[in-house]
């Protein structure tokens, strides 16, 4: 795990939203789990009996989907988005931070406009009360709904992300925003990789 910025003593917005993207991708990491062994049991079925469970496809895409778009603030977090700054490593750390502020709106309007096109989909479905054409015929508004809710919490990490590193430009502090919403050169994720196993065993030991 990649660690992110060093933190206060007291829970911040940033620490929240950290959180919440955990528990989001725990629960979507066991939700696919889950239909890992019922797809499993599908194919078993369907070799040894015959038989298959219609509904194992329908319920593994809606999981895949909404789990995806709920890890994408978790990955952001972890600096887990690709991104190409082979070149832009080379620019001064003044310089570089607007690069990163740059890729962060970027990646703002993208998630922005998933939102935006994802809650007009949602809001069709349920003006129109859409079902799937499947056996199951879920109301497509609660798959749709998820996986826009994902979404707009990506967007709002982004913000959140955007508005701390502009804040801490503000305030002089260039490497702290950096570290924000930059990717690590190699020497400084290893410092702060450090940092963070030692944080832990410092609070392993006052928990003991």
């Amino acid at each position: 795990m990649r660690p992110g910025p060093p933190r206060g003593t007291g829970w911040t917005d940033l620490d929240v939203a950290r959180g919440v993207s955990r528990v989001a991708v725990w629960l979507g990491g066991g939700a696919l789990i889950v239909v890992s062994f019922l797809v499993t049991l599908e194919v078993v079925l369907r070799e040894v009996f015959l038989v298959g469970l219609s509904a194992a496809t329908e319920i593994s895409a809606y999981v895949l989907a909404v789990s995806t778009a709920w890890a994408y603030a978790y990955a952001l977090f972890e600096r887990n988005h690709v991104r190409v700054d082979a070149f832009i490593r080379l620019l001064p750390p003044r310089l570089l931070v607007w690069m990163d502020v740059l890729a962060m709106l970027a990646l703002a309007w993208f998630a922005g406009t998933l939102l935006w096109h994802g809650w007009s989909v949602l809001g069709m479905s349920l003006e129109t009360g859409a079902r799937a054409m499947t056996p199951l015929s879920t109301p497509l508004w609660i798959p749709q709904g998820l996986w826009v809710l994902g979404i707009a919490f990506f967007f709002a990490t982004c913000l959140l992300l955007l508005l701390r590193a502009l804040r801490l430009i503000a305030a002089g502090e260039v490497e702290a925003a950096s570290d924000l919403v930059g990717t690590f050169a190699r020497e400084r994720e290893g410092v702060l990789e450090a940092d963070e196993a030692a944080r832990r065993r410092a609070e392993k030991s006052v928990s003991a």
